[in-house]
């Protein structure tokens, strides 16, 4: 089973949880999460029965 979660976790010295976070849905249905303290998209979805 695989699981993970979306969470503010920082390894830095002065931690960041996000910086101008927008959301949008994905065709398929996931929710991408932006990041721009980091430059990341999280993509969220859900692979359960």
């Amino acid at each position: 089973m695989r699981t993970s979660s979306l969470n503010g976790c920082s390894t830095t010295a002065t931690p960041t949880l996000a910086g101008s976070v927008r959301t949008a849905v994905a065709n398929d249905g996931s929710l991408l999460v932006t990041d721009d303290a980091h430059g990341v998209i999280y993509r969220v979805s859900y692979s359960g029965g």
